[in-house]
């Protein structure tokens, strides 16, 4: 039904076909078809064909006009969205009230040609005298004529695949619209005379004249050794469907003048996105003149030029064109190769910026010799002073209080978490606080509630809404001369997120702006920087890591895991490997004073491990006297999957007098009340208030 209508189908596979498309001058197949059992046809038109083309395109074919619309349901027409493509039709719309009408009137052109005095003899001599036409030409393409009172026009039917969409009119001798199409007929402009390209091979060139007489003039001088069309929009307008030309050679022969130049140009580069391959013919080198005017017409009738001779041109076109283009290439190599040098000596400028080279100390046997010096520490066992400390803090945790924790207890010389005893800064030396969260009023009322004591030797800096890219040179700058001026040792970043300005997850731009903070602080002298960050969102808290790139914990010489919520207890500790010190404390919140405060024998692994035994235990005391609970029943009442933790739980339970275990029957074990109750002891131990 719709099939049998189309031209060069061919089965591409299961329920799908492939066609020429009717709605445009398709010299290789470009319309795709696809069905299936009781569903409609989906036609797909791949140079773009817009709705109404397509189908004013089938039923010019015969298929029937509902099923071409899709009211039947029996096809459907998809649309493609082509690239730089033009949104009107490929095709003007078919001319079939004229379609008997041409031929009358090439048929009178050529009976009223002989009658003396006619506007048919006038035009005939234009045509054969001036411009060199053959009755041959003149009959296959058939050019006709219509007359008026005063003078007419020379017809050209521009014809698609046997159906007409226009009719160029021609006057010869006026001095303005020469050449007129018919109305309502000349948009988009059409390729002409299109049956050349089919009548030869794909491999003989296409040589692109300017204007329709130059055309059949030059089709009719080639001796088959070219092909010649047209546009029928003249020079400024190519037609906008070239796909026909896709693949072949084609030279462009426009008129000899700043406009045939233009758009000689202008058709190119439509060639080019086309799939064609186009060059422009210098026809000044076949004797015509520049600004001239002159055409492939003068060319064939003034000039004594020849198909071989064109050819040749082209030939040496083409030649001309594929050393350009090798020269262009070239060229575009070399300028691409000198970007990359640029760019390589522009990294390595940039990577050289701020260097110092490092201080030479001897030989091996020169440093063994020398008495070692003692290790640094602001906090003995916790934190050696030059390292760089990154805190990760769960959401919540109180990452702010921990640092000033941090800060109290290094300016006042007080126990951190009344654990850690500090050493104290030397003399004039300060702590900076970059507070990049708290509104200052805020930060203050914090601060106050701690009750620092010594506060000149306290720098806050308040950064909320200020942006920190540290690889920019006047910044990094800046950050040198503030942290000199204010001798500052101990840096406190809080927190990375609010001054950081890159890609997070990025591990070249993180790590480009912890390289940035590691030449800060050896140009200020600062001794150690504690960054402050927020951990990745999971609920695994053993498996806790920096959010982002991991360059982070690679630079960190302490990372601590700070984890907890609101007036739960926190915990601080160390990963698990690898690492010079070891902490794994709990802490106290005193909302009062803001302090954290450390509680004997508490970890997070260790805290978790007695809540689930105290979970155990409630479920037996939850019994009457007397109950038991098998191992397994035991295990089912504890929250988690993991078996072994709630074995580890529940020996615990046994091991504090909360449960006494029996053997029961087959090997098991049973479970009742102990001699302790549970609820009677403190769940970690005694809290420091």
């Amino acid at each position: 039904m719709v099939l049998e209508k189309l031209e060069r189908v061919t089965r591409t596979g299961e329920n799908q076909w492939e066609a020429r498309c009717p709605a445009h001058a398709d010299n290789a197949p470009s319309l795709s078809l696809t069905t299936g059992y009781k569903r409609p046809v989906v036609v797909d038109c791949h140079a773009g064909c817009d709705y109404s083309s397509v189908v004013a395109a089938l039923v010019g074919l015969g298929v029937d006009e509902g099923i071409a619309r899709g009211e039947s349901s029996a096809l459907r027409v998809r649309l493609r969205a082509v690239p730089d493509q033009p949104s009107k039709p490929v095709l003007p719309p078919l001319m079939e009230e004229q379609e008997d009408h041409y031929l009358q009137w090439h048929d009178r052109f050529v009976a009223r040609s002989k009658v003396p005095g006619s506007q048919e003899e006038a035009a005939w001599d234009f045509l054969t005298g001036e411009r060199g036409l053959a009755l041959g030409t003149i009959e296959h393409f058939k050019l006709g004529y219509i007359a008026r009172s005063q003078t007419g026009r020379i017809t050209f039917p521009v014809r698609v695949r046997g159906k007409l969409y226009n009719v160029r009119r021609y006057r010869p001798h006026a001095t303005e619209s020469k050449m007129i199409s018919w109305e309502g007929q000349g948009s988009p402009a059409l390729l002409y005379p299109l049956q050349v390209l089919q009548e030869r091979p794909a491999t003989v060139p296409v040589l692109f004249c300017e204007g329709e007489i130059d055309a059949l003039l030059a089709n009719q001088e080639s001796k088959d050794l070219f092909v010649a069309i047209t546009g029928t929009g003249g020079a400024k307008t190519p037609p906008p469907d070239l796909s026909s030309l896709k693949n072949r050679r084609v030279f462009i022969a426009y008129d000899c003048d700043s406009a045939g130049t233009a758009g000689a140009e202008k058709l190119r580069e439509r060639l080019v996105a086309a799939g064609a391959v186009p060059f422009v013919l210098d026809l000044t080198r076949l004797g015509l003149s520049s600004d001239s005017r002159e055409d492939i017409s003068d060319y064939f009738l003034r000039h004594g030029g020849t198909a071989e001779k064109l050819t040749q041109a082209m030939e040496r076109a083409a030649e001309a064109e594929d050393e350009s283009a090798e020269d262009r290439r070239l060229a575009r190599v070399e300028f691409a190769a000198e970007n990359l040098r640029v760019q390589q000596e522009a990294r390595l400028m940039v990577a050289a910026e701020g260097w110092r080279p490092p201080v030479t100390t001897g030989t091996l046997a020169e440093q063994l010799a020398r008495d070692p010096e003692p290790t640094q520490w602001h906090w003995p066992g916790l934190m050696q002073v030059s390292w760089n400390v990154l805190v990760i803090a769960q959401a919540k945790a109180g990452k702010t209080t921990l640092a000033l924790n941090f800060l109290r207890s290094l300016a006042d010389g007080v126990q951190l978490f009344d654990k850690y005893q500090p050493d104290p800064l030397a003399e004039g030396r300060k702590i900076a606080w970059w507070n990049a969260e708290l509104s200052e009023s805020q930060a203050m009322d914090w601060v106050r509630d701690l009750g620092v004591s010594n506060a000149p030797s306290v720098v806050p800096l308040h950064t909320r809404g200020q942006r920190m890219p540290f690889t920019v040179p006047a910044i990094r700058d800046w950050t040198v001369g503030w942290l000199r001026e204010n001798n500052v040792a101990f840096w406190i970043i809080d927190p990375m997120s609010a001054l950081y300005t890159g890609d997070e997850n990025s591990n070249s731009e993180v790590g480009a702006w912890l390289n940035a903070i590691d030449e800060i602080k050896l140009a200020a002298g600062v001794e150690s920087v504690m960054l402050i960050h927020h951990t990745g969102r999971t609920d695994d808290d053993e498996n806790l890591h920096a959010r982002g790139a991991s360059r982070l914990e690679g630079w960190a010489d302490l990372p601590l895991i700070f984890v907890g919520q609101k007036q739960e207890r926190r915990y601080l500790r160390t990963p698990s490997v690898g690492r010079d010190v070891e902490v794994n404390v709990g802490l106290d919140y005193v909302p009062v004073s803001r302090s954290l405060v450390a509680v004997d024998g508490a970890s997070r692994t260790g805290d978790k491990k007695r809540a689930l035994a105290l979970a155990a235990a409630d479920a037996i005391w939850a019994l009457d006297e007397g109950k038991t609970f098998t191992a397994t029943a035991l295990q089912a009442e504890l929250p988690g999957a993991k078996p072994e933790p709630k074995r580890a739980a529940i020996r615990l339970a046994v091991s504090e007098g909360w449960l006494a275990e029996e053997p029961g029957q087959r090997n098991s074990t049973l479970y009742s009340r102990g001699p302790v109750a549970p609820r009677t002891a403190r769940l970690n131990g005694p809290k420091r208030e």
